[in-house]
């Protein structure tokens, strides 16, 4: 019988290969996560000046160790205005807020209905995320 048995290599390496992989999730995560919600009731309403308003909530989770301050920038500038109130949410370390947000954009924006955008979240540690958002609007 042989010493050498195949098990004595297999078995550590796929330990150090799920140890590794492991390890590398915990490393890459971010310190935040931001989640798009729908506001309760009327779903749009058409302004004055013909442009449609979206009421959406963004709930914002910091996990990271010291308060972090969010800023919230619309992908598409030319046609996407966003009110946040301030310019920039503060949310304490290991913290959840929900962030209201008025979303304008033009009427002639909307296919059957809805419109997805795309919003740059970053914080105060230069991380960020794009977060997409499904507004909806005339037919």
């Amino acid at each position: 019988p042989s010493a050498f048995r195949p098990r004595l290599i297999i078995y550590p390496l796929a330990l150090l290969v799920v140890m590794s992989a492991f390890g590398f999730v915990l490393m890459s995560k971010q310190s935040f996560d931001v989640t798009p919600l729908r506001n309760l009731g009327s779903p749009f309403m058409q302004t004055e000046d013909g442009r449609i308003q979206n009421s959406m909530r963004f709930k914002i989770v910091n996990r990271g160790d010291e308060t972090a301050f969010f800023q919230f920038q619309p992908l598409e500038p030319e046609i996407v205005t966003l009110d946040i109130g301030d310019q920039m949410v503060e949310v304490e370390p290991g913290k959840t807020i929900v962030q209201p947000m008025l979303v304008w954009t033009p009427k002639d924006v909307y296919r059957r209905g809805s419109r997805e955008i795309q919003i740059r979240v970053s914080n105060s540690q230069d991380e960020e995320k794009i977060v997409t958002c499904k507004l909806v609007g005339p037919l």
